[in-house]
């Protein structure tokens, strides 16, 4: 048990930019895709999970997936949010009700690197 702890928690170190931060949206979109499925797979968060990361470039944006399980995510289901979890572009997709919470996260949180969030719903809680 001990050992999957540190497990996650250097999963979760990498995805969040302490070895590297992604530089462009491409890279961004593509590294937050395989982070919705690393997660996923090690159980961190379940198939109603979601994580979402601060838009490399913008500051006041933040990038969530549509809503879709975390092992399906691909770099084109992202959808670019303003801190108000408004779309930027009106999206033809599912959207997650529970990106408010991100938004507020990003909104209280302007630190940089980009600060990830992960929100597993049957746990209902959220880690930055």
């Amino acid at each position: 048990m001990q050992d999957s702890n540190y497990r996650r928690v250097a999963i979760i170190s990498a995805i969040q930019g302490e070895t590297s931060v992604a530089n462009s949206l491409i890279e961004a979109r593509r590294e937050l895709s395989l982070a919705n499925r690393i997660v996923a797979n090690e159980g961190v968060i379940d198939a109603f999970g979601h994580v979402s990361m601060r838009h490399p470039d913008n500051p006041r944006r933040y990038l969530l997936s549509r809503s879709r399980a975390p092992e399906l995510v691909t770099p084109e289901d992202f959808i670019e949010y303003d801190l108000d979890s408004q779309p930027v572009r009106e999206p033809t997709v599912t959207q997650y009700s529970e990106r408010v919470i991100h938004g507020e996260i990003y909104k209280a949180r302007r630190q940089s690197p980009p600060p990830l969030t992960l929100w597993a719903s049957p746990v209902g809680r959220s880690r930055c």
